[in-house]
């Protein structure tokens, strides 16, 4: 989903990396599939060093897979290297990242939990996957989207409160 007014200090600090580096990325032929691939090494590091309860480093890694999440879809923009693959690549990303939180609360309940959540989010906002866009309640959906890396540090943040109780 192509940028939209972006509000919070992290989003803006992050998009102005971004906007310097996509360029150098653009000058290498960078695929920006490589950079979503590459997305997927976090998640696995989140996960064990959560367990771990290595919280500075988990933050530094989450930052880290919010970067490149971001960095992609911008890189296929700027480049002209959108597709449907990329799209689902993206969705995917998203999807394993947020259930691998899940994972931690919930065990083996995440899977029906994720399925559920995800398909609501696609019915309430009539949205589509791949291009990540809302036909319906989109002032909602872009603020959710937009505010999206703060919700999953509060969710890392509730998980380490649970894991230390």
């Amino acid at each position: 989903m192509p940028r939209t007014n972006i509000e919070n200090p992290i989003d803006k600090f992050i998009y102005a990396l971004i906007d310097l580096l996509i360029p150098y990325l653009i000058k290498l032929k960078v695929h920006p599939n490589i950079v979503t691939l590459t997305g997927f090494i976090p998640i696995y590091f989140i996960y064990t060093n959560i367990l771990a309860k290595r919280k500075l480093i988990v933050y530094i890694l989450v930052a880290i897979n919010y970067f490149l999440d971001c960095l992609d879809g911008e890189l296929a923009r700027k480049s002209g290297k959108t597709s449907k693959l990329g799209g689902m690549l993206d969705s995917f990303h998203d999807l394993i990242s947020f259930y691998s939180i899940l994972h931690l609360v919930f065990g083996y309940y995440a899977i029906p939990i994720l399925i559920i959540f995800t398909y609501t989010v696609l019915k309430v906002f009539d949205m589509d996957p791949v291009e990540h866009t809302a036909k319906k309640n989109t002032k909602i959906f872009n603020f959710a989207h937009d505010n999206l890396n703060l919700f999953y540090l509060i969710s890392i943040e509730i998980i380490f409160r649970y894991i230390n109780r």
